[in-house]
């Protein structure tokens, strides 16, 4: 299913010359959809710069990252990952989302 998005004129822009540079460099145009799912492919591949960039912040590392994991406790209750998908999207007696 598509999905309509709305960019900038300055991110359309950009958009334009990475589909025309592949273009010139690979002598095949590439539809827009196709490469917007590149760039998020790519993306996951860069979650670490990615989260940079959006949030300003780099990700924990180091000690900050070991404090957090500290955080974490063991109630001694097993769960299964449907169990938690039902609490965190209400998805109980509707089927998944």
């Amino acid at each position: 299913m598509a999905t309509s998005i709305k960019v900038s004129e300055a991110s359309k822009e950009l958009l334009d010359r990475i589909q025309a540079k592949i273009t010139l460099t690979k002598g095949k145009k590439i539809s827009l959809n196709d490469l917007i799912d590149a760039l998020i492919r790519v993306s996951l591949d860069h979650e670490e710069e990615l989260l940079e960039r959006t949030t300003g912040e780099a990700p924990p590392e180091g000690d900050e990252l070991e404090s957090l994991l500290r955080l974490s406790t063991d109630w001694g209750v097993e769960t299964r990952a449907d169990e938690i998908d039902e609490h965190l999207y209400a998805t109980r007696g509707r089927g998944k989302p």
